[in-house]
């Protein structure tokens, strides 16, 4: 179970980091989904 909770973390983070850059660059930059 550790890998999976470990998988879990990472895509929390991903998410979370993702959304904190999106919002870094402007409400007003589209996001195209490209990582």
């Amino acid at each position: 179970y550790a890998m999976t909770w470990f998988g879990m973390a990472l895509a929390l983070i991903g998410v979370f980091v993702a959304y904190a850059m999106s919002q870094l660059r402007g409400p007003a930059e589209p996001d195209g989904g490209a990582a």
